[in-house]
């Protein structure tokens, strides 16, 4: 995971792998922190979630979508936050 220096716990360590009572990480912020022991299966997962949650607000905002007669874009602001219509 993403943790720094938390602690696994026995319940953990039986469903996911590892030792308890180790950190996550043993080597956050030291020399042996690399690019070396980066977890890229996990690293896959995370870029993954993140594009989702992107792709579903990008989705979610009414003014996003193709079609839609009034944008932010069309509406000139007058101040800082005028024009900006919240999802709804």
């Amino acid at each position: 995971m993403t943790r720094t220096d938390t602690v696994k716990t026995a319940e953990e360590a039986a469903v996911f792998g590892g030792t308890a009572g180790k950190p996550y990480d043993p080597c956050y912020h030291l020399a042996c922190d690399t690019y070396d022991n980066v977890n890229t299966t996990l690293l896959d997962q995370f870029a993954d979630g993140a594009a989702y949650a992107t792709e579903t607000f990008a989705r979610s905002v009414p003014t996003m979508r193709t079609g839609n007669a009034a944008t932010p874009a069309t509406k000139k602001a007058t101040r800082t936050g005028e024009g900006h219509t919240p999802a709804s």
